[in-house]
């Protein structure tokens, strides 16, 4: 996961990339038969905004951000073992679709000190692409220096889509990690 966030007063552009390869091995009926499916699912997703200061007091800020969101997910299901017409079968499925994007994120310091937290929220789809999707993100930082800081937070992206047949009803969470660069 990359994010760029770059502004200049009031103005600026956000970037979101996220790459994900799920892989599973599952036995579905056990020896005799032994058949088993292999999946693989590759999820990559990137966001391009536009983003506006629309608060900016005592280094707080609050930006409201437009854009939009590439979705591409390719699926890959093996079959092995077993007997019948689904031993040694493999489907593959790629999709892609853009989505439109709405959101908000802040920043806010703690006090005089150099911690700070920062979140964000969207949401998107609206049937343009996907049914819809949401995030939710929430770090607590600390500002190194002017220009360094990390922070370590937490991210939730759900999305629902489905079109001719394929049905990509999925939620990503989890822990982050992260190094600020400002320049």
């Amino acid at each position: 996961m990359l994010l760029v966030d770059a502004k200049r007063g009031e103005h600026g552009l956000f970037a979101d990339f996220f790459y994900s390869d799920v892989r599973s091995d599952e036995d579905l009926v056990p020896q005799p038969i032994g058949l088993t499916l292999r999946s693989v699912s590759k999820t990559t997703i990137l966001s391009l905004a536009y983003q506006y200061e629309i608060y900016n007091h005592d280094n707080t800020i609050v930006d409201l951000v437009i854009g939009g969101r590439y979705w591409k997910v390719d699926t890959t299901l093996k079959f092995g073992g077993g007997l019948g017409f689904l031993a040694g079968k493999k489907v593959r499925n790629d999709e892609s679709w853009i989505d439109p994007m709405v959101g908000i994120k802040g920043r806010i310091p703690l006090g005089q000190s150099a911690f700070y937290v920062q979140g964000g929220a969207g949401v998107g789809g609206l049937n343009v692409g996907s049914d819809l999707f949401y995030e939710l993100s929430g770090t607590v930082g600390y500002q190194w220096t002017p220009t360094i800081g990390t922070a370590i937070g937490y991210r939730m992206f759900d999305v629902d889509y489905d079109d001719d047949g394929f049905e990509y009803d999925v939620r990503w969470e989890g822990w982050q990690v992260g190094l600020t660069w400002a320049f």
